[in-house]
C-alpha cells in the first residue's frame, strides 16, 4: 500500500473497510475449504497492519468489523450503508 500511494499518489475519496479478526479470518478459510497459500498468520498479521496505516490516511472512510457477523448481516449493513450515501 505503501509502495501504491508513493508510485500514483491516488488516494480514494471514500474507503470502504470490511474488517475482520486475523485468527477469525482463518477459521473462515479453513472452514470453507479455500486453499490456505496466503492463510499465514503472520503474513495476515503484518498485512492488515500495513492496510490500517494506508487506511488512516483517508479522511472519508466507512468501517464494519464483520468478525461476529454472517454474511447475511454483512449484507444488510453494506447495503443499507450503500443506499444511505
Amino acid at each position: 500500500m505503501e509502495t501504491f500511494g508513493k508510485k500514483y499518489n491516488v488516494f480514494p475519496d471514500l474507503l470502504y473497510i470490511i474488517d475482520v479478526d486475523v485468527e477469525e479470518s482463518i477459521k473462515r478459510r479453513i472452514a470453507s475449504g479455500e486453499p490456505v497459500t496466503f492463510t499465514k498468520k503472520d503474513f495476515l498479521t503484518n498485512y492488515k497492519r500495513k492496510f490500517d496505516e494506508f487506511a488512516e490516511c483517508i479522511e472519508s472512510k466507512l468501517y464494519l468489523d464483520t468478525t461476529n457477523l454472517s454474511k447475511s448481516e454483512v449484507a444488510d449493513i453494506v447495503f443499507n450503508k450503500i443506499i444511505t450515501l
